[in-house]
């Protein structure tokens, strides 16, 4: 695990601590459904967009996370819903991203991702029989703004980008929304179920991606 997602873990199991230890917390967030519940009742579609925009703006920023606004959009939209604006947001985000890679190139995201890295991701996403089970397992396995530039740069097929993120996206979204959900309830089986999930397919699926780089690097 990076430095940053250490962090975002353990900022996470604090703030679910402090939701299930501290009444002035848990009263706090009450009154922060409560009063976002009425701006969507007044204003429904633009509350709608707030929120959908909030989530593409995740999937294109390296320091921002909508993850956050889910516990407030779970309790004013209730769980479907909200998969759906979270799941539709990342799809935009990530699309935009590959355009901004397209059609900008490596002068843009030179900014943040260092040439040598970029030389990995070249190695990773063009070399050998990468193909489109790589570009897949690579969506789990890396910081999700990452792939959109890249591959934009590289000139990557949209049609199996857009397939793999869609696939990517899904089960992480669905497993993020049930388990803030499960938070919510403060049903501490469920919250571990949801969490074991999430765990054993990022190991599982960080040493496919491994072994296959492994092979490649012996072929």
């Amino acid at each position: 695990m990076t430095k940053r997602n250490i962090w975002a873990v353990t900022l996470i199991v604090l703030v679910i601590g402090l939701f299930w230890v501290s009444a002035e917390f848990s009263d706090s967030f009450a009154v922060a459904v409560e009063f976002i519940r009425e701006f969507a009742e007044q204003f429904p579609i633009r509350s709608l967009l707030i929120f959908l925009a909030l989530t593409v703006i995740s999937a294109l920023l390296f320091s921002f996370s909508s993850v956050w606004f889910l516990p407030v959009a779970i309790g004013v939209w209730g769980k479907g819903i909200t998969f759906l604006l979270l799941l539709g947001g990342w799809i935009i985000g990530n699309i935009v991203s590959y355009l901004i890679g397209k059609y900008a190139g490596y002068p843009l995201v030179s900014k943040f991702v260092s040439e040598k890295k970029m030389q990995e991701y070249r190695e990773l996403y063009l070399e050998g029989d990468a193909g489109f089970g790589i570009v897949f397992l690579s969506r789990f396995v890396l910081p999700s703004e990452i792939p959109g530039y890249i591959l934009g740069t590289f000139r990557y097929r949209f049609w199996p980008y857009f397939l793999a993120t869609l696939l990517s996206e899904a089960p992480y979204a669905l497993i993020a929304v049930y388990a803030v959900d499960a938070v919510l309830r403060r049903d501490i089986a469920l919250l571990s179920v949801w969490g074991g999930i999430w765990a054993i397919c990022a190991v599982f699926l960080a040493a496919l991606v491994r072994r296959k780089l492994r092979q490649r690097k012996s072929a």
